[in-house]
């Protein structure tokens, strides 16, 4: 596929929804003040170095960079989390939580909401001292049913889920090809991309009716319909 233009942010209509596409990985609901993300994954490189895998440090911290510019510009009062906040464990160790600490304390005022996903229920909630609430899904909020993992049937409410860490591929002059994390829009469903820099990447098999937005570095590359 090729793409028609690149830009930070693309605005997408659904169920009588304004929302916001950011190229951090990001969906919002202006008419809320909040942002949505998914999979964050704390920990995950914490995880791996402690069964002997060599990993250099700093990239929850990275993530959370990407994560105060998105909060900064739209000026959200809320953020919700559709699952897999924190990898493991590990993800609560002291040393994994030192960037965590320091950047909850920046947005005291931020109200995060958790909508646990597979590895939160092995993970466990996170501490107190970060002030999140944790929900089970479908979370429900201004009609969008909010979870991790996708539902199937359909419903009144908009859908947004994550877990798929869905990607999509690009085809240049040559035999250039790049894998791109992405959004995919389907009929009555919004999946996010992981937000996590540092994390797997699922293959997107397109189906009737859906689109992918693919994030490349500081944009979105709105694909053509399938």
């Amino acid at each position: 596929m090729s793409a028609t233009h690149t830009t930070a942010s693309v605005p997408v209509h659904m169920h009588g929804q304004h929302l916001v596409l950011h190229a951090e990985r990001a969906l919002e609901l202006p008419s809320a003040r909040a942002l949505i993300v998914a999979d964050l994954h704390w920990g995950k490189a914490t995880a791996l170095r402690a069964l002997g895998v060599p990993l250099p440090s700093g990239g929850t911290a990275q993530d959370l960079q990407r994560l105060e510019a998105v909060l900064a510009r739209t000026n959200a009062r809320e953020l919700w989390i559709l699952g897999d906040l924190a990898h493991s464990r590990h993800g609560w160790d002291e040393r994994a939580l030192v960037p965590v600490h320091a950047w909850r304390a920046r947005w005291p005022s931020l109200a995060i909401t958790l909508v646990r996903g597979n590895h939160d229920r092995h993970a466990g909630d996170p501490p107190a001292s970060l002030g999140i609430t944790c929900v089970d899904g479908p979370y429900v909020q201004h009609e969008l049913a909010l979870t991790h993992e996708p539902m199937s049937g359909g419903g009144a409410a908009l859908h947004v889920c994550g877990h798929l860490h869905p990607t999509t591929r690009l085809a240049g002059r040559g035999r250039d090809r790049v894998r791109l994390p992405c959004f995919v829009q389907g009929p009555h469903y919004l999946i996010l991309p992981a937000f996590s820099s540092f994390t797997g990447a699922g293959a997107w098999v397109p189906s009737p009716g859906e689109r992918a937005f693919g994030v490349v570095d500081d944009a979105i590359v709105p694909l053509p319909p399938v």
